[in-house]
């Protein structure tokens, strides 16, 4: 493995939708999109513990307590993206 800086701006994520759409805190959500290596992720504004890449297209991340129904949002080096649709806290 290695690593090549070419100089060029880290790109933008782009988390496009996740399943289930709805769960209980502790549900594990995979996210897709683009560009999420090195991903943190937020439910409705709560932080949730250490996301799992499965490369730069998926990840998975486990609903914290005290989440709320609402967008994800996933930051990484490149920026922020908020998903369209809202995940469902039960």
């Amino acid at each position: 493995i290695f690593e090549f800086d070419a100089g060029l701006p880290v790109p933008k994520p782009g988390a496009r939708a996740f399943v289930p759409a709805s769960g209980a805190p502790g549900t594990r959500v995979l996210i897709w999109g683009h560009n999420l290596f090195d991903s943190s992720v937020s439910f409705n504004g709560v932080p949730a513990g250490k996301a799992v890449s499965a490369g730069p297209n998926y990840l998975w991340v486990d609903v914290p307590a005290g989440a709320t129904t609402g967008p994800i949002m996933v930051t990484t080096p490149g920026g922020e993206s908020t998903t369209a649709e809202d995940f469902t806290v039960n």
